[in-house]
């Protein structure tokens, strides 16, 4: 079984119109929003194997954030420039590639990337839109990363960044 951390990067920030989409920082309530999660997630001893994010600015800021409060070695927080500018099946694609050695990876990106992605493992409750800063858990019944497309999942939860509440999904 593979464990699969999808971060929807915090709230970025629109005031500087001429910046690239790339280069948008966070907003100081994203800072925030990152900082409690991160705080959430080590309350609930999530350890990732590896952590990819986005290369855009406000998804590596989320990571760095995410991985500071998990005590994760920032030499195993990898960027990859695929994941900024991907579709769902191009994640796949990526996911697929990953190492079976990492057990539990985290992602961190962008909507609506991430959103068409984690509605192909729920078929009868599909989301409209994951909100900024939201950390949605899937467990995957599989052995390799290869697989994961045509796989199912076991649970599915969602960490809410306005309450850091975890719902259930599935």
């Amino acid at each position: 079984m593979k464990t699969l951390y999808i971060v929807r990067h915090a709230k970025s920030s629109w005031s500087d119109v001429d910046l690239a989409d790339i280069d948008r920082p966070l907003k100081e309530r994203g800072v925030n929003d990152a900082i409690k999660i991160g705080e959430r997630l080590r309350e609930r001893n999530i350890n990732p194997d590896i952590i990819f994010s986005s290369n855009a600015i406000r998804a590596l800021h989320t990571a760095m954030i995410i991985a500071r409060y998990l005590d994760f070695p920032f030499q195993r927080l990898m960027t990859r420039k695929e994941i900024y500018a991907s579709t769902k099946e191009s994640l796949f694609h990526f996911l697929s590639a990953i190492d079976n050695q990492n057990e539990k990876v985290m992602i961190v990106g962008h909507d609506p990337t991430l959103t068409n992605f984690l509605n192909h493992f729920l078929p009868n409750q599909q989301l409209d839109k994951i909100p900024t800063s939201s950390v949605v858990e899937l467990q995957i019944l599989a052995e390799n990363w290869i697989d994961l497309k045509k796989s199912t999942t076991k649970t599915i939860s969602q960490i809410l960044p306005k309450t850091m509440q975890t719902i259930k999904l599935k």
